[in-house]
């Protein structure tokens, strides 16, 4: 086992995920240790120093994934992305892992750019062409581009 593996990961500088090879955590690292005996016997043999230190756990993905098709859905569910009155928002909801509140702004400035919101004071409402783009099932830069290839 070599400890590592491959995550996607958002870069905010460019604005998409890109292939990112990471330190495995213990608990991935007992997972894959695992697997080496569990059809057959067999050995593991970790390719790493015995002295490293490992994260307990991996990060929660959220914290690490591209919002935006995540926020262009809850906006297509009416969720306000932005704070309103109590209970419509995106902090009234009950999540495993808040999303970061400047990641998920990014997102919603990119759909606001694709045509896919508008923001209307402290409220963010998704125009028909949002709609579509939602019901498309891609990323939000593939639907915008589809949209107007039509």
């Amino acid at each position: 086992d070599s400890g590592l593996r491959r995550s996607p990961r958002y870069d905010a500088a460019t604005g998409v995920n890109r292939l990112e090879t990471v330190r495995i955590s213990e608990a991935s690292a007992e997972q894959r240790a695992g697997r080496a005996g569990r059809t057959a016997p067999g050995v593991v043999y970790r390719l790493w120093d015995a002295g490293e230190a490992l994260q307990e756990s991996s990060p929660p993905e959220i914290t690490q994934a591209d919002l935006a098709p995540m926020a262009l859905q809850l906006a297509s569910w009416g969720v306000q992305l932005a704070p309103g009155g109590p209970g419509t928002g995106v902090e009234s909801m009950l999540w495993l892992d808040q999303p970061p509140a400047q990641r998920l702004g990014d997102a919603v400035e990119l759909l606001q750019e694709l045509g896919a919101v508008t923001v209307k004071g402290k409220g963010v409402a998704i125009t028909a062409a949002g709609g579509s783009m939602a019901r498309m099932g891609v990323h939000p830069r593939f639907a915008a581009m589809v949209l107007r290839g039509a």
